[in-house]
């Protein structure tokens, strides 16, 4: 067992003097460690708001590409109505009303049982009713175009005549630079000259 007394000669309290030393050199050293922990949290900080600022950029990611919009639904509240969704549709909600349903081409004609009804590719439709044959021409109704076929597409009045199927209407309407799907209602003045006076010259050629 050692024992010391400490200011036995000097009178100082040496143990006291040295404790109080050793803190003074400790203070260095806490500060180093208390700025070692600062820098720990500031990167703590960092890596979160990296994280976030990457999970933001996933999200922006995905925003433009087609899938992603791909998921939007079409809804109808009416039977008689289908609705369907495309590529880059916006989301919303329209509304609407349908008063008439439009038919490709409709005819109705009262005959009676001597009468008849025949389609004739150099007249187009004729009907004849107790022996009076009446004309309906193809090339007048392009010219006039009739509330009632305005959204008839021009390929479904020509095929309406006989022996014009798709391949011919096709062909006839490329070598005028017209779409089969075009509605007649929706078509030029010059448009509808040009074809009417095509239908014209192909009418007086098989004459």
């Amino acid at each position: 067992m050692t024992t010391s007394i400490d200011g036995l000669i000097s009178g100082m309290n040496t143990s006291q003097v040295i404790s109080q030393l050793m803190q003074v050199e400790a203070q260095q050293q806490t500060g180093l460690k208390q700025k070692v922990q600062d820098q720990k949290t500031v990167i703590q900080s960092l890596q979160s708001v990296n994280s976030k600022v990457s999970a933001l950029k996933t999200a922006a990611d995905k925003l433009i590409l087609p899938m992603t919009w791909q998921a939007a639904k079409a809804a109808s509240t009416s039977d008689a109505v289908t609705a369907t969704a495309k590529t880059g549709a916006p989301t919303g909600s329209w509304t609407f009303n349908v008063n008439a349903l439009a038919t490709a081409q409709s005819s109705t004609a009262v005959v009676p049982s001597s009468g008849s009804i025949m389609t004739d590719p150099a007249a187009g439709v004729q009907i004849t009713i107790g022996g009076v044959a009446n004309q309906i021409d193809v090339t007048e109704v392009v010219r006039d175009c009739p509330w009632q076929v305005e959204t008839m597409s021009v390929g479904e009045l020509l095929r309406s005549q006989r022996r014009w199927g798709r391949t011919r209407v096709r062909k006839f309407l490329t070598s005028l630079a017209l779409n089969e799907n075009r509605e007649l209602g929706r078509l030029t003045d010059r448009q509808r000259n040009v074809l009417a006076a095509e239908l014209t010259a192909k009418t007086v050629r098989r004459r």
